[in-house]
Order: structure tokens, then C-alpha cells, then sequence
């Protein structure tokens, strides 16, 4: 199975619980289609480069996850149909974002 990695740009006016609504959906198609979740950051509120949607802002989300070529397509109608998603990205994960992963599972077994 391959990694790959989402960015996407929820609506800066949703509210916090709606916010965590929709990141849930996302992890639900990922997981139906039988993928893992394997690191989630939260970026935040950030100023967008151009208007979005007469948006100045988004709310950006991480998501990296390992599955098969299906889960990227299915993520893309989802998102496409999603009124709260301004934009998304899905790309093979990088080797630095694999690095990154493998330093946070470190981290947190150290934690434990």
C-alpha cells in the first residue's frame, strides 16, 4: 500500500465542532475504504494566498495515510461535493513526510 498525503482548506467561518465534523468524514471514507491514518495536523486559521470563494482565509488540515489508489479518487468526490472545502491536494507521500511520521511514532512511544 502507498502513502500519501491531503492538505485541504475547510470555510474559515465554520465552528470548531463542524470543523471536527468534517476532518471525521474525511478519516471515514479513508478508513471505509480500508486505508490508515497515519499522522493528522492541524494547521489552523492561515491567510490564504488568493481568494478563495471571496474567502481571504481557510482552516488547512493534514492528513497522511496509507491505502489503496482508490482512497485518493474517492477523497476527491467527496471533497468535491463538500460546500465547506474551499481547495484539496493529494500526492504521494514525500520522504520527509515519512521521516516526519516515523519521528512522531518515536515520540510518542518515548511518551508512553
Amino acid at each position: 500500500m502507498k502513502k500519501y498525503e491531503t492538505i485541504f482548506i475547510l470555510d474559515p467561518l465554520l465552528e470548531e465542532d463542524k470543523i471536527e465534523q468534517e476532518v471525521e468524514k474525511v478519516k471515514k471514507v479513508i478508513t471505509a475504504k480500508g486505508g490508515e491514518i497515519l499522522y493528522e495536523e492541524r494547521w489552523g486559521l492561515r491567510k490564504l494566498a488568493y481568494q478563495i470563494k471571496r474567502k481571504e482565509q481557510g482552516y488547512y488540515i493534514l492528513l497522511v495515510y496509507q491505502g489503496g489508489a482508490e482512497i485518493p479518487a474517492e477523497l476527491e468526490a467527496s471533497f468535491k461535493l463538500n460546500e465547506n472545502c474551499l481547495r484539496y491536494f493529494t500526492t504521494v507521500a514525500t520522504k520527509a513526510t515519512r521521516k516526519k511520521i516515523k519521528e512522531e511514532a518515536a515520540k510518542s512511544k518515548e511518551d508512553k
